[in-house]
């Protein structure tokens, strides 16, 4: 499936075969910074600060349960019951939005 955009500054100035060629490789520094590596490094970390979201929601959850049980006060399952859901369901919402192209982590370098 392929995209083509009407737009010339979206078209890529060489096709992806150029940029992973061998030579290529030999040619510019391991370490060297580049475009993908940033975008790659992005996405990363837009997808674990998602995912720890939705791993701490959970925990939340089971927090206030516990604060619940041990202190005979409600309060403590509520509120941490109500934000451990929120961040759950904000984690899966945008866990789930995020395309995986990396386009979303270049708006957060870019700027």
């Amino acid at each position: 499936m392929t995209f083509s955009s009407p737009f010339a500054a979206d078209q890529p100035a060489h096709p992806l075969d150029y940029w992973i060629s061998p030579e290529r490789a030999r040619i510019s520094p391991p370490n060297a910074p580049s475009r993908l590596r940033q975008l790659a490094d992005a996405q990363g970390a837009l997808a674990a600060a998602w995912s720890s979201a939705i791993g701490c929601g959970p925990v939340l959850v089971l927090g206030g349960g516990f604060v619940s049980v041990m202190s005979g006060n409600p309060a403590g399952a509520l509120v941490l019951g109500l934000l451990g859901a929120a961040l759950f369901v904000l984690g899966v919402f945008f866990w789930r939005r995020d395309p995986g192209d990396g386009l979303a982590g270049a708006r957060f370098i870019s700027s």
